[in-house]
């Protein structure tokens, strides 16, 4: 999920730490791009799409309306990866030479094309407020994949690990910071066989966080802005088993099962609270919360994929052949287009304001398009279009350290998000502890806060953020400690 920073990384050092890169503030050096055929810039003129524009159903108690992200004009076929907190989508979409692209939308156009790193087939898998991405390269027969970061216009191999022959590893997730989760070492044909999880500063090789104690494998698929990351890997001589866990300052936990007989799970998305969501038990689709596992609710055992989880707890999948979101603990299909000619759709990604992108099919001979969903309580559920009011949530972390002296300063960002739609302004105020005073101001629409404050006195003071809605409903973050030597 693309989260708001919150921390600056720690030093090497910590426990299970195998290797850091000598200088992970250095740029990596570049793929080579020979082969890319449109810069990554926002483009001088947007290209259009064509679109078939939104359609809305009710679904049991709530408003589904998918709306068609369009395609290249020209172009036969699209498809959505991800969606972040400013509403910019990144996925694929042929051009008009049946050459497939990886693009950004962004209010009805393509804005960002990414460039093709040499003659690999890439996708981008996640990206963040900054147009930071991460995705997967394949160099076709032979050739060994690697995971791609790209940023500042220029795609970036992922670093190997010290001492190994892979040319690169895989880039699963990345967090506000650009930071990246994936694995690495081993080698194989098509792409690595990944034996340790990782964490990527800038392309570069920031920490090997190895495996869990006596395991031989781990894989890392997401991290949030506190550093915490999930993925499922071996423990001990369990063989081929695999735990879900998370990894938080140098320290594996495993997360429990569900009760069955087939035990494997992994972790495939956490959000800022540290709440988990994968699968369990053969293939359950699972959120853990406070190291508990709870399991999402299907109407029928079918094979299914978990995607991603929201810093609301929203969680999306794909369940059978129909893209689905877990909201407050219901199932909620999300039907492919009117009429398609494939009764399919995938959901991939979600962002903290409901938003939900993939794909769906078509009518018959209009194949596959990106699109958008999002979904709305019956009746409005609020934003004047209902009578209840649901309160906004907000967020609160540091970006720089909490630890500091006297005449120091400390930045915080905070997310507010509001399940419901035009409950705007939100004023929005940041308490810095006592005799500190506060930060205010206003959003438009949901998104971020940033405020800096110079600490002139010493002691532990409690920072937190409070924000309200137009119609009076107040919502307010954790506290966070900063502590003045």
């Amino acid at each position: 999920m693309r989260r708001l920073p919150v921390r600056a990384l720690a030093t090497c050092g910590l426990t299970l730490l195998a290797a850091c890169a000598a200088d992970p503030s250095a740029p990596p050096s570049p793929l080579d791009r020979s082969d890319a055929v449109v810069p990554f810039a926002d483009l001088a003129t947007p290209i259009p799409v064509t679109t078939r524009g939104s359609v809305t159903r009710t679904v049991g108690n709530w408003q589904v309306t998918i709306t068609d992200l369009g395609l290249w004009s020209g172009g036969t076929y699209s498809s959505a990866y991800d969606v972040n907190n400013l509403g910019e989508v990144v996925g694929i979409a042929s051009d008009p030479s049946g050459m497939n692209r990886r693009v950004v939308w962004k209010n009805g156009v393509i804005v960002d094309t990414l460039p093709q790193p040499g003659s690999a087939v890439t996708k981008a898998w996640q990206m963040n407020e900054n147009r930071q991405f991460v995705g997967f390269a394949n160099q076709g027969s032979g050739g060994i994949g690697y995971g791609v970061f790209w940023s500042q216009g220029t795609a970036f191999k992922i670093q190997a690990f010290p001492g190994t022959a892979a040319s690169g590893a895989a880039a699963n997730g990345i967090n506000a910071l650009g930071e990246v989760a994936g694995g690495g070492t081993g080698g194989g044909t098509t792409e690595p066989l990944y034996r340790h999880a990782g964490i990527w500063r800038n392309g570069l090789l920031y920490r090997d966080i190895g495996t869990m104690a006596g395991g031989s494998f781990a894989m890392a698929y997401d991290i949030n802005d506190v550093g915490q990351v999930t993925g499922t890997g071996t423990l001990g001589a369990t063989g081929a088993r695999e735990y879900a866990w998370r990894w938080e300052n140098g320290t594996y936990t495993i997360l429990p099962d569900l009760p069955g007989s087939f035990l494997q799970s992994v972790g495939r998305s956490i959000n800022a609270r540290g709440d988990v969501a994968g699968q369990s038990n053969g293939g359950m689709p699972v959120v853990w919360k406070n190291g508990a596992v709870q399991a999402l609710p299907m109407p029928v055992r079918l094979a299914n994929t978990i995607y991603e989880i929201n810093d609301t707890g929203d969680v999306v999948g794909t369940v059978g052949s129909t893209g689905v979101l877990w909201r407050n603990g219901e199932y909620i299909p999300l039907a492919p287009w009117p009429n398609a000619a494939v009764n399919n759709s995938v959901a991939r990604g979600i962002n903290n304001n409901g938003a939900v992108v993939g794909e769906s099919y078509f009518e018959a001979g209009q194949g596959v398009h990106a699109v958008m969903w999002t979904v709305t309580p019956v009746g409005g559920g609020g934003g004047g279009g209902g009578t209840v009011n649901t309160a906004p949530r907000v967020t609160l972390a540091a970006t720089t350290s909490t630890s500091i002296r006297r005449g120091q300063s400390v930045t915080m960002r905070g997310v507010v998000t509001d399940p419901d739609v035009g409950d705007g302004p939100w004023p929005w105020t940041i308490s810095w502890g006592s005799g500190n005073g506060q930060s205010t101001g206003s959003l438009a629409a949901p998104g971020t806060v940033t405020a800096t404050k110079t600490f002139t006195r010493t002691g532990t003071f409690s920072v937190r953020m409070t924000v309200t809605d137009a119609r009076g409903a107040v919502a307010s973050s954790g506290t966070i400690s900063v502590r003045v030597r």
